[in-house]
């Protein structure tokens, strides 16, 4: 039930963001840009291109500052796990990005780079997960690792790393494109080997350890 649950929720909801961000597009943004058209108002790409610096150098500066908090603070303080997260999704993020770069284009009807993007995540996941929270025992409930260091780089691998290395929005976005081809074939083709494929993977990794130790 909280397969289904999650599934039908996280789904519905991300579907019904596309859709209601195309129809406020469509009655409220772009009669407003058409009106600005008709004015002859643009932006020039000069100033769009100082933005992109801004915002750039800010990136990298609260990189840096992320860095430094991970390195300094102690590891009982609440802010170093998110340092280590913030300091680990770029990669994720970028990785994500050259592999939808990469492969994307080999097949038509099949986005293959934003699939082993997912794929990998939920792979890796399940390993940092297990790692995580698993019990060397039932018996003696004493956990696969025990320092406190390791276990906030294991989370901000969790929470940083494979959090931006996945994406639901991408997906989506993709199965909305899917929609408009003449076979839905291939929409619900993609939609059940990226779920069903990425749940078997967490259940042989994390489910397999959890029953063969009794608990996790």
């Amino acid at each position: 039930m909280e397969f289904f649950s999650v599934l039908i929720t996280e789904f519905a909801v991300c579907h019904l963001a596309i859709k209601f961000g195309k129809d406020l597009d469509r009655l409220a943004l772009k009669p407003f840009t058409n009106y600005l058209n008709r004015k002859n108002f643009y932006i020039q790409l000069k100033y769009v291109e100082y933005l992109s610096y801004i915002t750039s150098t800010l990136g990298i500066l609260t990189l840096i500052a992320n860095l430094i908090l991970a390195c300094t603070l102690h590891n009982d303080h609440w802010w170093k796990d998110w340092a280590i997260a913030l300091c680990l999704s770029p990669f994720g993020c970028y990785l994500r990005f050259d592999l939808s770069r990469r492969f994307n284009s080999k097949l038509k009807h099949f986005p293959l780079g934003t699939f082993i993007a997912n794929f990998t995540a939920c792979v890796l996941l399940s390993i940092l997960a297990l790692l995580y929270y698993g019990l060397k025992s039932k018996d003696s409930g004493e956990l696969l690792i025990k320092n406190e260091l390791k276990r906030l780089v294991i989370h901000g691998f969790i929470n940083g790393f494979c959090g931006t290395l996945s994406t639901i929005s991408t997906f989506m976005m993709e199965l909305e494109n899917l929609n408009q081809l003449d076979n839905l074939n291939h929409k619900y083709f993609y939609y059940g080997v990226s779920v069903i494929g990425s749940f078997i993977s967490m259940v042989l990794i994390f489910g397999i350890y959890g029953w063969v130790i009794g608990t996790i």
